[in-house]
């Protein structure tokens, strides 16, 4: 099971799904087979087969961090923001005070998204701070930050937090627009006008956009 998820993370999949047959083959129920497969089902985009092995992992290993991410990620695609917030909280609770770890983070940040969608931006300020501590230099971590503080009106924190993530990622669309967007609320308009100029270099079909750049001038 190990060595099929390995030969997957190569971008081996014929070799992996052999690897995780001859796994099943010897136990089904496995957990590294069964995570194996999953990865397999992803990648092949074979959503039935991943849903039904997915079923079958949590009977047998409900609390495994990486099958209550990947549960909890399905609930919130599938618009389901309070069941997939449950979810998520369940990773971060089995996590030692003193450690954290890859699965904590990743559900923190599909958390904050979660809180953004249903406009709790206290609660995912909390996450991103966590987040921030665990890794100052994490571009995502600034974007969903800035999200979250926009729209708390905390303008200052939200540019502060997009220099940082457009440092990184000069070219980055949606970071350009929401700098030109929090410059206007701030009424910086010469400076709005240029973050949007330059957003609409990158993607010419913003209409929006291009409506908010002539309110700027």
């Amino acid at each position: 099971g190990i060595r099929g998820q390995a030969e997957l993370g190569l971008n081996e999949l014929l070799s992996a799904e052999e690897t995780l047959q001859s796994g099943a083959a010897a136990d089904p129920d496995a957990r590294a087979v069964l995570l194996g497969r999953l990865g397999v089902y992803q990648e092949k985009k074979d959503y039935e087969a991943f849903k039904t092995t997915m079923t079958r992992a949590l009977v047998h290993y409900p609390e495994n961090q990486q099958l209550l991410l990947w549960q909890g990620l399905s609930a919130l695609t599938d618009d389901k923001v309070r069941e997939a917030e449950a979810i998520f909280q369940r990773v971060i609770v089995h996590e030692p005070a003193d450690l954290s770890t890859r699965w904590e983070r990743q559900a923190r940040f599909w958390l904050v998204q979660a809180y953004i969608r249903m406009s709790e931006f206290d609660k995912a300020e909390k996450h991103i701070k966590r987040l921030l501590k665990l890794d100052l230099g994490n571009s995502l971590t600034h974007y969903l930050g800035a999200i979250v503080a926009f729209e708390k009106g905390a303008y200052d924190l939200a540019r502060n937090r997009l220099v940082k993530v457009l440092d990184r990622h000069p070219e980055m669309p949606s970071g350009r627009l929401l700098l030109g967007v929090t410059y206007y609320a701030q009424g910086n308009y010469e400076q709005a006008a240029y973050e949007i100029s330059s957003y609409l270099v990158l993607n010419s079909k913003g209409s929006w956009a291009q409506e908010l750049l002539n309110k700027s001038y």
